[in-house]
């Protein structure tokens, strides 16, 4: 056993030299530790960046997320897709049904995203019935036919709970860098859509959110999800 692993005298000298075995022990031991300790660190940042009711990213790591694929098409010229929607009457569920109610159709909202969505598109919680998309397709045709994919989802989800209120969607879509430019040609009919410094991460992600919320709301005048997509262009196909 004292060839095995490296025991002390009562000095604080070791009996021995340390076996071969101890060695490969320790190694992958720490290997071990190292390894638990990266997975809690992952999972800790996973929490941190989740809302907890959904399991949808938050508001915070969706704004990084922008800036983060920003600053890559900056890199690569490769254009992405800004889809923003919202649940025309999910007060009215709060209201009737109860706040529980509400929140198992969140709930189910951010089930349905995680399944519906390709891996390499993003889903996140921005706000109480407020939800984003990050599409790599950067189409609006795209956008719009997602949208309208996920409110005939809706439809059913809700006609399932006897939630009849709250089987509709509206929904805005903006691709970057391609409406940003747009409504820099067009300033005058969208006062401050295109911020004055170009060269500035934060203006042009707070830039690419009013116009996709812009057209979201437009959506919602309409009455009719998924009428109002991008004014600024005819980008469908």
């Amino acid at each position: 056993l004292a060839n095995a692993i490296d025991l002390p005298n009562p000095d604080g000298r070791p009996l021995s030299s340390p076996s071969p075995l101890a060695t490969d022990l320790h190694v992958y031991l720490d290997q071990l530790l190292q390894q638990r300790i990266e997975e809690q660190i992952l999972e800790l940042k996973r929490q941190a960046e989740c809302d907890p009711l959904t399991g949808l990213r938050h508001r915070a790591a969706f704004e990084a997320r922008i800036r983060d694929d920003i600053s890559s098409t900056r890199k690569t010229t490769r254009p992405f897709l800004l889809v923003l929607f919202d649940l025309d009457r999910f007060k009215s569920v709060n209201d009737r049904y109860g706040h529980p109610a509400g929140d198992q159709l969140l709930v189910e909202m951010g089930e349905l995203l995680r399944t519906f969505l390709p891996e390499s598109d993003e889903a996140f919680r921005i706000g109480g019935d407020e939800f984003a998309i990050l599409c790599r397709d950067p189409r609006p045709s795209v956008g719009k036919r997602m949208a309208e994919d996920l409110n005939i989802q809706l439809q059913t989800l809700a006609e399932g709970r006897g939630w009849i209120e709250a089987g509709r969607l509206s929904w805005g879509v903006a691709v970057y860098p391609d409406d940003l430019l747009d409504a820099g040609r067009a300033a005058s009919s969208l006062p401050g859509a295109l911020p004055g410094r170009e060269d500035c991460l934060a203006d042009e992600v707070e830039a690419l959110i009013r116009l996709a919320d812009q057209h979201l709301y437009q959506c919602k005048a309409t009455r009719q999800p998924g009428s109002a997509t991008s004014p600024l262009s005819d980008r469908l196909s």
